[in-house]
């Protein structure tokens, strides 16, 4: 057998351009390709692209193709993406022999945008939740927000707060938390991530009762 090769031409990207996108802001989909025009064209970090679109949870599909263009040496990449549901609201309830019934309520936003009121807040990929939990002896109420690329930079940042208070251990008096946690991240490989956060939380009681012992 004789293998005869012939080495094609080094094609490297000309431009990229977006399709599908109806809420998701074009630098959102940019960022995650790790591709960028005048780059040589790879079909390994194609895929790998496609991946990370994935998983971004956005979008129930995406594309990364090729397309001719009328410069030498040069293609064109064309993105196609279909956009998932990403807002949430979700009801709870439960049963129980301490409080007999429990009810909550959490709002959720995966591709969240906090200054795009007239999109109803979506399009930027922050992530927001505000949740709280309703009981007979308890009650909670817990905020958190992420930016997964501060400054633009690879760089996520987040924060999330809560309040809790509950009358589990005793009638004479109920068991208070306040506290909140910020954080880091940065992606050091594909599949792995560093994360430096700190917590803080404050515990008290209150409403302690006079007949209640030290």
């Amino acid at each position: 057998l004789t293998f005869r090769i012939t080495k094609g031409l080094q094609y490297r990207i000309h431009s990229i351009y977006i399709t599908g996108n109806v809420h998701t802001q074009a630098r959102v989909i940019l960022r995650e390709l790790n591709l960028a025009p005048g780059d040589i064209l790879d079909r390994k970090r194609m895929k790998r692209a496609e991946q990370r679109l994935q998983n971004t949870g956005f979008f129930k599909t995406g594309l990364v193709t090729i397309e001719d263009c009328n410069s030498a040496c040069e293609i064109d990449l064309k993105v196609s993406v279909e956009e998932n549901k990403t807002g949430s609201v979700f009801f709870s309830g439960g049963l129980n022999s301490v409080e007999k019934f429990t009810f909550g309520v959490t709002l959720s936003q995966n591709n969240f945008d906090y200054k795009n009121s007239k999109d109803y807040y979506r399009g930027a990929g922050q992530k927001f939740q505000l949740g709280t939990t309703l009981g007979r002896y308890s009650n909670s109420v817990e905020l958190s927000f992420e930016e997964p690329w501060l400054f633009d930079r690879e760089l996520r940042f987040g924060f999330n707060l809560f309040r809790t208070m509950n009358k589990f251990s005793s009638d004479e008096y109920k068991e208070q938390r306040i506290g909140g946690e910020v954080y880091l991240g940065k992606r050091l490989f594909e599949q792995v991530e560093g994360k430096w956060y700190y917590h803080l939380e404050q515990f008290k009681l209150t409403g302690v009762s006079d007949n209640v012992s030290q």
